[in-house]
């Protein structure tokens, strides 16, 4: 699996992964995975991280020196334009100017 630009959030899981669980190869590249009750990832398999990815907890177990662990203070879904509600980043993210 591949994911590319994205924003894993708000998600739940009983155990392990509630933002995103896999059990295949994973491939990360400018995604943020956070919010999410239970672990942010569960993989049973290898993640190849491109870089640029913010995770809240280390659960991901990022392999690039580019990635960041820590809150990346997202906001509610709101209205930022375009056709979809999206999370915006609040003052003092570390995702901005990132990625």
């Amino acid at each position: 699996m591949e994911i590319l630009q994205s924003t894993i959030t708000g998600n739940s899981s009983p155990g392990e992964g509630g933002g995103l669980s896999n059990e295949g190869s994973l491939h990360l590249i400018n995604t943020i995975i956070a919010g999410n009750i239970g672990t942010d990832c569960y993989l049973g398999n290898l993640l190849d991280s491109a870089g640029s990815n913010l995770v809240e907890d280390d659960s991901c177990l990022l392999n690039a020196d580019s990635n960041i662990i820590a809150d990346p203070r997202l906001s509610s879904l709101q209205d930022h334009g375009g056709p979809t509600l999206t999370h915006g980043l609040l003052i003092g993210s570390p995702a901005v100017d990132r990625g």
